[in-house]
C-alpha cells in the first residue's frame, strides 16, 4: 500500500490523488512538484535520462534479462531482446538520430563476422555490430546495439 502513510499526529491516512511523498521528510507535495516544499529535496524526475536509464535497467532486471558482452558467443534459434536507442542510426541535418531497428524480441537465425541475423515481427534484420560511418551513405552510422538475453539463456 504505497498509497498509505502516517500523518502530523501519528495516526494512519490515505494520500490523496494528485500527490507524491518526499522521502526525505515525509511530507506529501503536488503531483507535480520538483522540489519538496517542506524540506527542499529534489524529486525524482522520469524525463531525465540518467533516471530513465535506471528505470529500464531495472524493469530489464525484473524480466530477468542480462546485456549480452560478447555478441559472437550468440547462437541461432536465441532469442534476444533490443530496446532500441543503440546500433546503427541516420544523422539528421540537425544532430538527432533516427534509429533504423525497431525494438523488440529478435529470434537469431545467423551469426557472422560483422553482426548477426535475426527475425522480429517485422521480418529479417542484420544487426551490424561495426563502428564508424557507413559505405552506403555519409548520413547512415553504425554503432554496436545493446542486446539483451533472459539470464536462463546466458
Amino acid at each position: 500500500m504505497a498509497d498509505v502513510v502516517a500523518s502530523q499526529n501519528g495516526g494512519i491516512m490515505k494520500m490523496k490523488r494528485g500527490q507524491k511523498l518526499c522521502k526525505e521528510c515525509g511530507e506529501t507535495c503536488g503531483a507535480r512538484a520538483k522540489v519538496c516544499k517542506h524540506c527542499g529535496a529534489p524529486f525524482e524526475v522520469r524525463t531525465d535520462p540518467a533516471v530513465r536509464m535506471k528505470r529500464l535497467r531495472s524493469k530489464a532486471k525484473k524480466k530477468g534479462l542480462v546485456e549480452v558482452t560478447d555478441w559472437r558467443e550468440l547462437k541461432p534459434g536465441q532469442e534476444v531482446h533490443y530496446n532500441g536507442r543503440s546500433g546503427s542510426y541516420w544523422l539528421n541535418g540537425d544532430g538527432t538520430k533516427d534509429y533504423t531497428t525497431d525494438k523488440g524480441v529478435y529470434k537469431i537465425v545467423n551469426v557472422l563476422d560483422k553482426g548477426f541475423g535475426a527475425y522480429g515481427k517485422k521480418g529479417y534484420t542484420f544487426f551490424d555490430m561495426s563502428t564508424g560511418v557507413s559505405n552506403v551513405s555519409p548520413y547512415l552510422h553504425n554503432s554496436p546495439y545493446k542486446i539483451l538475453v533472459k539470464s536462463s539463456q546466458s
